[in-house]
C-alpha cells in the first residue's frame, strides 16, 4: 500500500479558516453542476432532436441517474485515495475532471455526447465529498469538526440550489448551454 497522505503544514488560525472556506467554496461550486439541466429539459430535448415523449425518460431519468450512479463508486475510490495521496493535488484533479466535461456540455450536439459529459461530471461531483470532509476535518480542531462539516453541507446544498437557480434564469434568457459555461 502507498504511504499515508502527508499531514498538512502547520497553519495559523486565520490561514486554517481561509483554507477551509476556500475548500468549502470549491465544493459549493462543484455542487452547482448537479441540477443545471433540470430547468431546461425541454430546450435541451428540442436542441438535441429528442422526441417530446422521451425527454423526461432520457434527460431527467437516464442522464440524471448516470450522473449520480457514477458518483457513488467515485466517492469510495476518492475516499480511499484521500488517505494515501496528496489531497490538495487530488482536489485539483477532481476540479479539472469535473469542470472540463461540464464546460464541454455546452458544445454537445448529440444525446450520447450529453450523456458522456454529464457522466464524467458526475464522477467529480461524487468523488469530492469525502475529500472535502477530509481536508476540512484536518483544518478544524476536534471540537470544531461537526460545525465545519455542517458548514460544508450547507455550502454544497447552497451550491446545488444556486446552480439550479442560475440555470433557470440564464437558460431561458441565453440558451440552455450557457449555465454550463458559467458554472464551469
Amino acid at each position: 500500500l502507498p504511504s499515508p497522505s502527508p499531514p498538512l503544514p502547520p497553519l495559523s488560525r486565520l490561514r486554517r479558516l481561509a483554507t477551509a472556506l476556500a475548500v468549502t467554496a470549491v465544493a459549493a461550486l462543484l455542487a452547482a453542476d448537479q441540477n443545471l439541466m433540470a430547468p431546461n429539459l425541454t430546450a435541451i430535448a428540442a436542441d438535441l432532436g429528442l422526441p417530446p415523449g422521451d425527454r423526461d425518460r432520457l434527460l431527467g431519468g437516464v442522464v440524471a441517474a448516470l450522473f449520480f450512479a457514477v458518483g457513488a463508486p467515485a466517492a469510495v475510490g476518492v475516499g480511499f485515495a484521500a488517505g494515501r495521496a496528496d489531497r490538495v493535488r487530488l482536489m485539483a484533479l477532481l476540479v479539472v475532471l469535473g469542470e472540463a466535461p461540464c464546460l464541454a456540455t455546452a458544445w454537445v450536439t448529440t444525446y450520447p455526447g450529453l450523456l458522456a459529459t454529464r457522466t464524467l461530471t458526475g464522477l467529480a461531483a461524487g468523488g469530492l465529498p469525502p475529500l472535502v470532509y477530509s481536508l476540512v476535518g484536518d483544518l478544524a480542531g476536534p471540537g470544531q469538526r461537526a460545525a465545519a462539516a455542517a458548514g460544508v453541507q450547507l455550502a454544497v446544498s447552497g451550491g446545488a440550489s444556486a446552480g439550479q437557480l442560475l440555470a433557470g434564469v440564464v437558460g431561458p434568457a441565453w440558451g440552455w448551454r450557457w449555465p454550463f459555461v458559467v458554472v464551469a
